[in-house]
């Protein structure tokens, strides 16, 4: 199937993580849309996170170091009107994020994350996709902690 080069790509992420000392666990989950003119993908993963904490006094309060490994996921490819679903996915992420703290108790997080993962045996019925998908986004990131 011949795929259009102009589509719409939409991204929404959300995660988050618990710190005690240098070390850091968390969890994300990431939604992409894509729309093509002749086929239409939803596909949706979450991740489980380690990172590698280091407190800073200077300039920087916290950078943050992480790799993560996508544990489940599912996806819909929809092609003139039949939709093929899949729940096999795999693939990483990585993350760097710096942090600030401010009136003692919160951290202004601002960060880049990297993210790998392809969605594979798109089926409806019998028929499957032959084709797998491969994402790779690239998210700026933006969010609130809370320090205790």
């Amino acid at each position: 199937m011949s795929l259009s080069s102009k589509s719409q790509f939409q991204t929404s992420h959300s995660g988050q993580q618990l710190s005690i000392g240098w070390l850091g666990l968390g969890t994300a989950g990431t939604q992409v849309k894509i729309n093509y003119s002749k086929i239409q993908y939803e596909l949706d993963f979450k991740t489980q996170e380690f990172s590698i904490v280091s407190k800073w006094g200077s300039l920087i309060d916290s950078l943050s170091l992480g790799y993560g490994a996508i544990t489940s996921g599912t996806g819909s490819a929809t092609v003139s009107g039949v939709e093929y679903q899949t729940t096999t996915v795999s693939g990483s992420t990585m993350h760097l994020s710096l942090g600030w703290e401010f009136w003692g108790m919160f951290e202004f997080l601002l960060g880049y994350r990297q993210e790998d993962a392809a969605f594979k045996n798109f089926s409806y019925g019998s028929t499957t996709l032959s084709e797998p998908v491969q994402i790779k986004p690239k998210l700026l990131l933006i969010g609130l902690g809370f320090s205790f």
